[in-house]
């Protein structure tokens, strides 16, 4: 038994298992025991707490919670045609769970380099997050906003992490 005395003491950590919390309090339905995903908690939090970059670290953990809730994403291919991603940036569209070649509705699309949808569409099948993604914050963006939608609320927590992990090369450093 650990009390996780990294993830206490970094703002960082403690702001991504506060995000996971969030996100896996908000998908499960109220006062329904759960246990299948008491695993799944116990290693995020393992991962918050030794992992180089906790911002990966929950990346991999949303990717997977996705996965297991049914919501699994397609990030290399277009949800209406399986055409293979090929151009960057590219449009994830929410409703759809996938990229699509045009945008219908701006509203409920992202646009995202095809970098950081190749990295999402490989971080799942990872036994662990990575120590570095190329444009994982970009991901990360992508993987709150997918959350945020799906659930139909904001999501505080995300969004106070999001706003800590800003690369000061992002508009708004």
């Amino acid at each position: 038994m650990t009390s996780y005395p990294k993830i206490r003491s970094d703002y960082d950590r403690l702001l991504a298992a506060l995000a996971f919390a969030e996100v896996l309090a908000t998908s499960l339905p109220y006062e329904s025991p759960a246990p299948e995903y008491f695993d799944l908690a116990t290693e995020a939090l393992g991962h918050f707490e030794t992992c180089a970059d906790p911002g990966n670290a929950l990346t991999w953990i949303l990717i997977r919670l996705l996965e297991e809730e049914g919501h699994a994403a397609q990030f290399t291919q277009t949800i209406d045609s399986d055409e293979p991603l090929t151009w960057s940036p590219a449009a994830f569209h929410f409703r759809s769970g996938g990229i699509v070649r045009q945008i219908d509705d701006p509203g409920g699309c992202a646009v995202v380099s095809a970098e950081a949808l190749i990295g999402l569409s490989r971080i799942g099948s990872l036994a662990a997050p990575p120590a570095k993604f190329n444009r994982g914050f970009e991901a990360l963006c992508l993987v709150i906003d997918y959350w945020d939608f799906l659930l139909e609320r904001p999501l505080p927590a995300c969004r106070a992490l999001i706003e800590s992990l800003i690369p000061h090369d992002q508009p708004g450093a």
